[in-house]
């Protein structure tokens, strides 16, 4: 593969990489607790959606799964988003998985940014 086209290749997700790399970030290095941390995180992470990742082995799975956890509750208050609504009202193991997730996500999405063309698919 020509090296020109794969860095076109990754362009086209370099948004959605940028706010994994910052909700990773932002869940390592925020202060508080883990659910003060996952709650500062951009909430345009959050609202994603699987066409913004590339189709690259479970990648597009687990973010689905992500969302399903950071919107399974419902809203509570007018003006409530759904996701500000569910991590308000989750408990540490849940939050376990949120957490896990997106280092899961970072983890995959890394290779395929930073993959070379002589990288085996």
């Amino acid at each position: 593969m020509n090296k020109n086209l794969f860095r076109l290749e990754a362009l086209r997700y370099q948004r959605a990489y940028s706010f994994t790399v910052d909700a990773l970030h932002t869940l390592a290095c925020a202060p508080g607790s883990m659910k003060a941390r996952i709650q500062r995180i951009n909430l345009e992470f959050f609202t994603l959606i699987t066409n913004d990742l590339p189709e690259n082995g479970e990648l597009r799975e687990k973010f689905s799964k992500l969302h399903e956890l950071v919107t399974s509750k419902k809203v509570r208050y007018p003006h409530e988003g759904r996701v500000a609504a569910t991590l308000d009202q989750l408990h540490h193991t849940k939050l376990k998985a949120i957490a896990e997730l997106i280092w899961d996500i970072h983890k995959e999405f890394s290779v395929f940014m930073h993959r070379d063309e002589t990288s085996p698919r």
